[in-house]
C-alpha cells in the first residue's frame, strides 16, 4: 500500500508567508554582500532552478557505480520502494545530485528533518522539469555522537511533551552503533496510551515496526523515512556505510597529507570571516584537524603536533602521522570528517550539484571554502531548506477570523498587546506625555533660575512622573488587548502552537507527531503546497484525515 496516497489539498486556504529571521552572515549573503567569503560556493536566493554543470570533481567526471550498487542494497533493506531505480540514476554520470542531510533523530526527528528531505525532492523535481536530470539524496549522519540530540522526541498534548530514551552510558560512541535499547518499547506504549484517536494509532504502528530495541538510531530513522515517504523518498545515505567509508579514503588521506597548508588556509579564512564582522560557527585553533578518529567506539578530534605527529583530544599520547595513515588504510571507518570536512567529502563522492541546508548549516559553510579548494572538489550551489508552520483547518479558520498580521504568531507578548490595542482603537498616552514633558522642561528653567541645586531633584521628579505615565500606558495597552478574551485566547493558543517555548514548532515537534496529526496525507500535501522560496517561513493549512483532540 502506498501510504502517501491522498486527495489533492488544493481547497485548503493559502496563507501568507512569514519572513525568516536570518543570522547576520546569512542575511548579508541574501542581500548580495560579502559573497567573497563563499569562494566558489553559490547561494541561491530565489526559487529558480539553476543550471548545473556535470557532476564531478575538477579532475573529471565521477564513477558512482560502486556507491550506487551499495546504496541500492542498503535502501532495499530499509524498505525503499524505488531503491534500484534511484541507484541506477545515481550511477548515470549525466544525472545531477541534490542532497540534504540530518542526524537520525528519534521518531523521525523534528519536523525540519522531513522538510529537508522534501526540499531535496522538490528541487530535484524542479531541475528535472527544467530539463536537468537530477535525483534527491539524503545523508544520514549516523557517525554523529550527540546522543541527547537524537534521543529526544516531542509530541503535542496542549503543550510539548518530551519523550526521551535514557542515557546508555556510551558517551562519544557514534549513534549508528548504539541500539535503541529496551526503553524504546515503553515510549511506544506511552504513545499508544496518550494518542488513541484519528491517524495516531497507524502512526504508532509504523513506529513499532521501525523502532525496536535491537535496532540502532540510524536504521530505525531510515526505515521509518521510507515507510513515511514511500515512492517519493530520496535515496538514503548512511554516512557509516562501508562503501561510503571506502570511497572517502582518498580525500581523507589528502586531508592528512596536506595538513599544514590546509590548517593555515582554514585559520586564514576564519580570520577573514571575523574581519568582516561575523562570528565563525566553528572556533578553530592552530593544529585542530578537520578529522576525528574512532577508537574503542569513541570519536576524538585529531590535533597535529609539529610537522609529523598528532594526538587525540583527551589523550596525551603523541603518535607519528604515518600511524594515522596506516590506520586509515587498514580501516577507513576509523577516520571520519568533522563538521567542516563532512560536506566537502560528501560532495566529492557524489559530485553534488545542489545542497539543501538549514540556516545554521549555511552559516558555517563559509568556513569550508579552503577545503573545497585544497581537495579539488567542485563547490555546489547552496539553498535554504523549506521552512514551514503547519496549521490544521480549524486553526487556519481561527487565524483568518482574527484578521491580525501573520507576524504576531511569532511575536512576543508586548508586540501582541500593542497590535491588539491599536486594532481596538484604544486611547494612548503619547499626546498627554508630550504635553507633560514639555511643561516639565519649562519648569526646569524656572526652577534652576531660582536655585541651581534643584537640577538633580528636578530630574528625579521628571523621571518619576514620566515613568508613571509609561506604566499607566502599558496598563491601557494590556486592558485593550484583553478586552476581547475569546479573540485573545485564540491568538494565544495559536502562538503557543506556532512557537512552543519560543521555538518554531518545526524545530521542536516530532515528524511522527505530524504524521499522526495529518495522517497519510501529510507528505502529499507538503509536496503539493511547499514552495522553494528561500528565507520564508511558509504558513500552511493542511487537511486532517480524522479530527481528534
Amino acid at each position: 500500500m502506498d501510504r502517501t496516497a491522498h486527495a489533492s489539498s488544493s481547497s485548503a486556504p493559502r496563507l501568507p508567508d512569514l519572513p525568516s529571521p536570518l543570522a547576520p552572515q546569512l542575511a548579508a549573503w541574501h542581500r548580495g554582500d560579502h559573497l567573497d567569503l563563499l569562494g566558489g560556493l553559490r547561494l541561491l536566493t530565489d526559487p529558480t532552478p539553476p543550471r548545473l554543470g556535470l557532476p564531478g570533481a575538477s579532475e573529471g567526471p565521477l564513477d558512482r557505480s560502486a556507491l550506487a550498487a551499495a546504496l541500492a542494497e542498503a535502501n532495499r533493506g530499509y524498505g525503499h520502494p524505488r531503491a534500484e531505480a534511484l541507484a541506477a540514476r545515481l550511477a548515470d554520470p549525466e544525472v545531477r545530485v541534490v542532497i540534504s542531510g540530518q542526524q537520525p533523530g528519534l521518531f523521525g526527528g523534528p519536523l525540519y528533518s522531513l522538510l529537508k528531505m522534501l526540499g531535496a525532492v522538490l528541487w530535484a523535481e524542479a531541475l528535472e522539469a527544467d530539463g536537468t536530470p537530477a535525483i534527491p539524496l539524503f545523508w544520514v549522519a549516523t557517525e554523529d555522537h550527540d546522543f541527547a540530540e537524537v534521543a529526544t522526541s516531542h509530541f503535542w498534548l496542549r503543550e510539548p511533551v518530551g519523550l526521551q530514551l535514557p542515557d546508555d552510558g556510551q558517551d562519544g560512541r557514534p549513534v549508528g552503533q548504539r541500539p535503541l535499547g529496551p526503553a524504546i518499547d515503553g515510549l511506544i506504549d506511552r504513545l499508544r496510551e496518550d494518542f488513541g484517536w484519528g491517524s495516531f494509532p497507524a502512526m504508532v504502528e509504523d513506529l513499532q515496526h521501525c523502532y525496536r530495541a535491537d535496532v540502532d538510531f540510524g536504521r530505525a530513522f531510515m526505515t521509518y523515512s521510507c515507510r513515511l515517504l514511500g515512492e517519493r523518498a530520496p535515496l538514503l545515505v548512511d554516512s557509516a556505510l562501508a562503501a561510503v567509508k571506502r570511497a572517502q579514503q582518498p580525500w581523507l588521506r589528502r586531508l592528512i597529507e596536506d595538513r599544514a597548508p590546509i590548517d593555515r588556509s582554514l585559520l586564514a579564512h576564519t580570520e577573514k570571516i571575523e574581519s568582516a564582522g561575523f562570528e565563525p560557527q566553528v572556533h578553530l585553533a592552530p593544529g585542530a584537524a578537520p578529522l576525528l578518529v574512532v577508537e574503542d567506539g569513541v570519536r576524538r578530534r585529531v590535533l597535529w603536533q609539529g610537522d609529523d605527529h598528532y594526538s587525540l583530544r583527551g589523550d596525551d599520547q603523541i603518535r607519528p602521522v604515518r600511524d594515522l595513515l596506516e590506520q586509515l588504510d587498514a580501516d577507513p571507518a576509523a577516520v571520519t570528517p568533522n563538521v567542516l570536512a563532512r560536506p566537502v567529502l560528501q560532495d566529492a563522492l557524489f559530485g553534488t550539484g545542489l545542497q539543501v541546508l538549514g540556516p545554521g548549516e549555511l552559516s558555517y559553510f563559509a568556513q569550508t571554502v579552503p577545503l573545497y579548494e585544497h581537495l579539488g572538489v567542485e563547490p555546489p550551489h547552496l539553498v535554504l531548506r523549506p521552512q514551514a508552520l503547519l496549521l490544521d483547518a480549524r486553526q487556519a479558520e481561527h487565524f483568518e477570523q482574527l484578521s491580525v498580521p501573520v507576524a504576531l504568531l511569532l511575536a512576543d507578548d508586548a508586540a501582541v498587546d500593542q497590535a491588539l490595542a491599536a486594532a481596538a482603537d484604544a486611547p494612548t498616552i503619547e499626546s498627554a506625555r508630550g504635553s507633560i514633558a514639555h511643561a516639565l522642561e519649562a519648569l526646569q528653567g524656572e526652577a534652576l533660575a531660582l536655585d541651581a541645586t534643584l537640577a538633580r531633584p528636578w530630574e528625579k521628579t521628571r523621571d518619576q512622573i514620566l515613568g508613571a505615565l509609561d506604566r499607566f500606558g502599558d496598563r491601557i495597552v494590556r486592558a485593550a488587548a484583553q478586552r476581547d478574551s475569546v479573540r485573545r485566547g485564540r491568538l494565544d493558543a495559536l502562538r503557543s502552537w506556532s512557537a512552543p517555548h519560543g521555538t518554531l514548532n518545526e524545530r521542536r515537534l516530532s515528524t511522527a507527531y505530524f504524521q499522526g496529526r495529518f495522517g497519510p496525507g501529510l507528505v502529499p500535501q507538503l509536496l503539493e503546497r511547499l514552495n522553494r522560496r528561500p528565507a520564508a517561513i511558509q504558513l500552511l493549512a493542511l487537511e486532517e484525515e480524522n479530527h481528534g483532540n
